[in-house]
């Protein structure tokens, strides 16, 4: 079925892959086009598919330099952001797996979730770092705690910038990794279920066939724009206004 949509899809000969390889796929048909853009500070800051690509392959492959091996959890702790797409990109493209959070999550919330998915890792936008370090010592699987903002950081700390530039050099750790259609990519948790987690899996299968089916019903062109307004964390967000229009260029 995801093959015959991926037929059918008008803006490019998409397959039934991963989202690794929809990464790749994107770089090498809209290399120069912008992937993304945010408006901050008086003017817009822009990612092309070629840069989004080269940023994830090495924020990937300083994951793995880090330990981080297939399966491990890693949250997302972040309002919308370019940066948020490529933590993203880069956590599934090791065959880990992104546990995107709720920013409106009391700390109490927070535990029960980063600790139910055994979250080894965790971006955050540096605004909601103190709530994380507020309960640290209660989280005895998080191993690495990473920012989402450039510039300096606390020296157990490590930034997306700081990443970008472990992981140069060190690509083959990212494409030796193998990830399947059916590997787990995603744990999309349910607030207010605090003492009772309930954590919604998803497989790149799941997600790659929910946008291929979205580009059936809502015809995405190269030229479009799209504002993102409803959180990443929800499905419907980055299904229909993250991973559909990336798809599509």
């Amino acid at each position: 079925m995801a093959d015959e949509m991926a037929e059918k899809t008008p803006y490019r000969n998409i397959e039934a892959v991963s989202l690794r390889e929809v990464v790749e796929q994107s770089r090498t048909q809209y290399a120069g086009h912008i992937a993304f853009r945010i408006y901050e500070d008086g003017g817009y800051r822009s990612y092309s598919y070629e840069e989004v690509a080269a940023i994830v392959r090495n924020v990937g492959a300083a994951l793995v330099d880090l330990g981080a091996r297939k399966g491990d959890r890693i949250g997302l702790l972040s309002k919308n952001r370019p940066e948020w797409g490529l933590a993203y990109f880069a956590i599934v493209g090791i065959g880990a797996v992104a546990v995107p959070l709720d920013i409106d999550l009391r700390e109490e919330e927070l535990l029960v979730f980063l600790n139910h998915s055994e979250a080894r890792g965790l971006f955050v936008s540096e605004g909601f770092l103190e709530k994380i370090r507020s309960i640290q010592t209660e989280l005895p699987f998080l191993k690495d705690i990473m920012v989402l903002d450039a510039g300096a950081c606390d020296s157990d700390v490590l930034s997306l910038e700081q990443l970008n530039r472990r992981g140069t050099g060190l690509t083959d750790a990212y494409a030796s990794r193998e990830v399947g259609l059916d590997d787990l990519a995603s744990i999309l948790y349910a607030p207010g279920f605090p003492g009772h987690p309930r954590g919604v899996m998803l497989s790149h299968r799941n997600l790659v066939f929910d946008s291929l089916a979205c580009l059936q019903v809502t015809p995405y062109k190269p030229d479009d724009r799209f504002l993102s307004l409803i959180p990443l964390y929800h499905a419907y967000e980055f299904i229909g206004g993250f991973l559909s229009p990336f798809i599509a260029g």
